[in-house]
C-alpha cells in the first residue's frame, strides 16, 4: 500500500516522529517519519500506524463503509481529514469533518 493522503494541518518534527496537528487544532497524532511527507503540503501514508496524542472532539458518523467497519471494529476517528482506526491507530483513508473514538 503506497497511497499518500493529504493531511490538513502541520507536522512538527520530534526527532524520528512527526506530531501532526490539524488546522482546526482539534486532536493530534504522532507518526513515524517514514510515513509522513512534508513539503508544500503534509501527506500521510495509508496503512501507517499512528499514536493518538490528543483525541479530537465530535461524534463518529454511523454511515462508514463496510470495509472500514470490518477493518476498524472499534470505530474510527478523523484528524486533519485523515481517518484512523480507534485502538490500532491505522490510517485507513480520507475523511471529512473531525470526530473522536
Amino acid at each position: 500500500m503506497n497511497e499518500w493522503l493529504d493531511f490538513q494541518g502541520e507536522a512538527t518534527d520530534r526527532g524520528g516522529v512527526f506530531v501532526l496537528t490539524p488546522t482546526s487544532k482539534n486532536g493530534s497524532v504522532e507518526l513515524d517519519m517514514a510515513y509522513v511527507q512534508v513539503g508544500a503540503t503534509v501527506k500521510v501514508r495509508k496503512g501507517a500506524i499512528g499514536r493518538v496524542v490528543s483525541t479530537p472532539t465530535g461524534s463518529q458518523p454511523t454511515d462508514r463503509p463496510p470495509s472500514i467497519r470490518s477493518s476498524c471494529p472499534h470505530g474510527t476517528m478523523c484528524i486533519g481529514l485523515v481517518e484512523l482506526c480507534c485502538g490500532s491507530g491505522e490510517v485507513v483513508g480520507a475523511c471529512l469533518g473531525a470526530w473522536g473514538c
